[in-house]
Order: structure tokens, then sequence, then C-alpha cells
């Protein structure tokens, strides 16, 4: 009785994880897709008029980050979007803002986040964001840096992204 009790709690829990699994893929139309389905097409304007337009670009970037790809991988490009403009925003002195107004495109986070996404160097470009190569002095190479264009702070599109 004990051990087909243990069978049983372990066939729940696993049934359990199944259905989560096959909830989330409905909820995004994963299970429902065919295997020659064409993805999300970005928005090719702002379908809301009366938008900001100190904001539009933004908020265009980041609708086409999101709407174009994987929705299992947004809450992590969401998470350290979040951490890069709070960094932003509270660099107050010139070394904070050497500090955190450059993303290497090479780090490992910053990639997946950003380079291996959609739309995700678009997104940055939008918040004022330059790409640039810059000599990397621990590799001792030229390497690909998003810097962020100090001089044109947007702090109306920054703040937008927090919400």
């Amino acid at each position: 009785a004990l051990a087909r009790f243990g069978q049983q709690k372990n066939n729940k829990i696993i049934n359990q994880k199944d259905r989560k699994n096959r909830t989330m893929q409905l909820m995004h139309g994963d299970l429902l897709k065919d295997e020659d389905e064409v993805k999300a097409q970005p928005r090719q304007r702002i379908y809301d008029d009366d938008i900001d337009p100190d904001i539009a670009a933004v908020h265009q970037s980041m609708l086409n980050l999101n709407n174009c790809n994987p929705h299992e991988k947004m809450p992590s490009t969401a998470k350290l979007l979040r951490k890069v403009v709070t960094n932003l925003l509270s660099a107050e002195t010139k070394e904070d803002q050497d500090k955190f107004g450059k993303l290497r495109l090479t780090n490992k986070k910053i990639k997946a986040a950003f380079v291996d996404m959609e739309y995700g160097v678009e997104t940055l470009k939008a918040l004022g964001f330059e790409k640039k190569k810059i000599y990397n002095d621990k590799e001792h190479k030229m390497d690909d840096y998003m810097l962020f264009e100090w001089i044109n702070i947007n702090r109306k599109a920054l703040i937008h992204t927090m919400d």
C-alpha cells in the first residue's frame, strides 16, 4: 500500500509539472503552432496616436523585443534591462557613468539578453546607446560595446522602460 501511495504521489507531481508546462505552452500559443508557421512580425508603427514622442522609439522597440522573441527568454531580458536602466538613472558621478554606460556585447549575459534576441540591440539604441568598437584591456583585442550617450540622455524614455 505504501509503495502504491508513493507511486501515485510521484505520478501526481509529474502530472502537475506536465500540466504546468502544457498550460504555459498553450498560453503562449506554442502548442498550437505548426512547425512551418511564421513567427510574429514586428510592429511597423505605434498604434497609440497619443503616445509621447519622447518615448515612442523606446516603446516601439520594446514591443518588438517582446513580441518577436520566445516568451521563456523574456523574463531574464526584462530583468537585465531593468538593471541597466536603474544603473543609468542612478549614475551621478563621472566614474558611475563610465561604469554603467558601457556594455560589452560579448559578455555572456548581455549577449543572451540583447545580442541573441531579435530587436535587443535596437532597444538599447532606442534608450540612447551607440554601438562602438573599443580596445578591451583584459583580452587585449578590439571588442564591440554599446556606449550610452550621456549628452543626449532621455530620462522620460528610461523611466518608461521601468513601467
